[in-house]
């Protein structure tokens, strides 16, 4: 029997706490194609990021034309728990776990307000409100970086543009339990907004793209002389918006999952 490997983290866990955690599992990389709003793939022992299964409360989140996931679209401050599978999960979750599998557990929202500041115009703000005796909260929030910093290429100073990045998210999440039923709600959306700065050589002032993900289930587990049993309704959407206007590029694409 394959045993995963579990992090736990706090109320007040930032997303790159838990990026910089997820990057560092045995075996793991993490991928990043600039700052905080740009690519980030994750692929475990040496495979490439669509061989390795990311889920969310047993969802998958990958996606179905790629194979990949660009965890820059997900709020991990939201986390609460990881538990990965290194060797592999081909048998339980396909050929898209070939190289591993990670399932992502939402916290339960508490009651509180969290502001973070930092460098390159780093701002955070989220507020929760938790109810306890349900197990039961809904958090809201915003991030965003300014993102643009100076450097040399070629001999000369330049200064990196239009690598902003903005985030606000929902999530509403609640767990109840009666007579030896268990049942999980979980509600998510982020909608994000990004500069595409393009490369260093080749800088772009002007493209930009826009993402909103959205993610509904509904579980129910229970026990019997049988043994245990789960049964999971899910929905998932994701539409992407790139526009260059130096370049008459236009583009939308939507995708929608469910099971």
């Amino acid at each position: 029997t394959l045993q995963p490997i579990r992090l736990e983290f706090d109320r007040w866990q930032t997303d790159k706490e838990v990026r910089w955690a997820t990057g560092n599992l045995a075996g793991s990389f993490l991928k990043s194609y600039g700052g905080p709003g740009t690519l980030q793939s994750l692929s475990i022992g040496g495979g490439t990021s669509a061989h390795t299964r990311v889920l969310m409360d047993g969802i998958p989140l990958n996606s179905p034309q790629s194979g990949g996931l660009d965890l820059s679209t997900l709020p991990l401050g939201l986390v609460g728990r990881i538990e990965y599978l290194p060797h592999g999960g081909s048998t339980l979750f396909s050929s898209a776990a070939l190289s591993g599998v990670v399932n992502l557990t939402p916290k339960t929202p508490r009651t509180g307000v969290a502001l973070t500041m930092g460098s390159y115009s780093h701002h955070r703000l989220q507020a929760s409100v938790g109810w306890p005796g349900e197990s039961a909260g809904v958090t809201l929030g915003q991030v965003s970086y300014g993102g643009d910093f100076p450097y040399t290429i070629r001999g000369k100073q330049a200064l990196r543009e239009n690598n902003q990045f903005q985030q606000r998210y929902l999530q509403a999440r609640g767990k109840w339990a009666r007579g030896g039923i268990s049942q999980t709600g979980t509600l998510w959306l982020t909608q994000s907004e990004r500069g595409v700065p393009g490369a260093a050589w080749d800088p772009n002032p002007h493209a930009s793209q826009d993402d909103l993900w959205a993610l509904g289930s509904a579980t129910t587990t229970w026990s019997s002389t049988q043994g245990s049993h789960r049964w999971q309704l899910y929905g998932q959407e994701q539409q992407l918006h790139f526009q260059d206007p130096s370049r008459s590029i236009n583009g939308k694409h939507k995708m929608s999952i469910g099971g």
